[in-house]
């Protein structure tokens, strides 16, 4: 097993953003200094559920700062983009990181963010694929072929020359990905060749998942390296809080959880017209449910002491999983404590997984 941080920190509002910004990029650094595979960067807006914001521009600022982690982007949501200022970003960010960075992709879930900026959360998934469409196509341009005229449903322009820069190594384009909860999103990934992000699941579904896109990415045709690589990065997120004891963990998490649930009420209201699309299954979105804190940790999360989340750690060994995305810091929890989590996990729990 293999252990990525997952880096999606919540705030309570801007006279926080300061701080959480801050232990946040010592936590990264932490994670990439002491055997993290992958720093995992997310994407969210208005409802302070992500404190950055922006994943690229954490991703550029972490990139010379880290000796050998992996930037995982966990992930960007094209839908709400510019099909070529997304690809030129991605090209940018393989740039800084010389290849070590994997771009994540995924229709995005709350309706707040779409109609903060403009787009129709109903058609969240066609504008995904549109979106990505042209990318490919942005990718593809030489500076002396064919212009790229192109047309989404909320952009549109021609493309006179190559996409600057070009990604590291002279490969055709950066590393995608797909995040998703869904059975379609695992085919689309698997159907592609990419690594899949996903999250929360338990052990018998994670490993019904990831049987379904091993048999999806082998009947593709895919070679041998591809589906290595393909598995290689995929991950199953799960936060993570390890504590002397159990009851010590469940004593400093039932708060952190209250604030966390609330800010979900916020990213995905109940729909108040078409302005903001279809519903959202909070559970499916989330992957558990938005209710009782104890009922919500029993679901998402890795808790309590060393010993108890190294056995829950070992029950995804069956699963064929290779890599766990720990999200360490939420819910506001203050920053010795996620600290104190992080050294008991790096220094009682990975050696576990990793001397053999």
């Amino acid at each position: 097993m293999r252990f990525f941080l997952y880096n999606n920190a919540q705030s309570p509002g801007p006279e926080a953003d300061t701080r959480i910004i801050e232990a946040l990029v010592e936590q990264a650094l932490l994670a990439d200094r002491s055997g993290f595979e992958g720093i995992a960067l997310t994407e969210h807006h208005f409802d302070n559920y992500n404190t950055y914001g922006n994943a690229f521009m954490m991703a550029a600022y972490l990139a010379p700062q880290l000796t050998q982690a992996t930037l995982l982007l966990a992930l960007t949501v094209p839908a709400t983009q510019n099909p070529i200022e997304l690809a030129e970003r991605a090209n940018l960010l393989d740039q800084l990181t010389k290849g070590r960075a994997i771009i994540g992709v995924g229709p995005g879930s709350s309706p707040v963010e779409f109609t903060g900026l403009g787009r129709d959360h109903a058609t969240r998934h066609a504008a995904m694929e549109e979106a990505l469409e042209v990318a490919e196509q942005a990718w593809a341009l030489k500076q002396d072929t064919e212009p790229l005229t192109y047309s989404t449903a909320y952009d549109h322009g021609e493309v006179t020359g190559r996409i600057m820069p070009g990604p590291y190594g002279g490969k055709p384009r950066p590393r995608l990905a797909r995040g998703t909860l869904s059975d379609d999103g695992f085919r689309f990934a698997a159907t592609r060749g990419w690594p899949v992000f996903f999250g929360r699941y338990p052990a018998p579904q994670i490993a019904d998942k990831l049987a379904m896109y091993r048999t999806t990415v082998e009947e593709s045709g895919h070679s041998p390296e591809v589906i290595e690589e393909a598995l290689r990065w995929s991950f199953v997120q799960k936060m993570v809080y390890v504590a002397d004891t159990d009851e010590q963990a469940l004593a400093d998490l039932i708060e952190p959880i209250r604030f966390y649930q609330s800010l979900i009420g916020r990213a995905f209201p109940k729909p108040k017209g078409d302005h903001v699309g279809e519903g959202v299954d909070v559970r499916k979105a989330l992957g558990a449910a938005a209710g009782d804190p104890r009922e919500f940790l029993d679901a998402a999360a890795f808790y309590g002491s060393p010993d108890t989340v190294t056995k829950k750690i070992e029950e995804l060994t069956p699963t064929g999983l290779q890599n766990l995305a720990c999200h360490m810091y939420f819910g506001d929890m203050p920053v010795a404590k996620v600290n104190r989590s992080m050294e008991l996990f790096i220094n009682e729990i990975m050696p576990r997984f990793t001397d053999h």
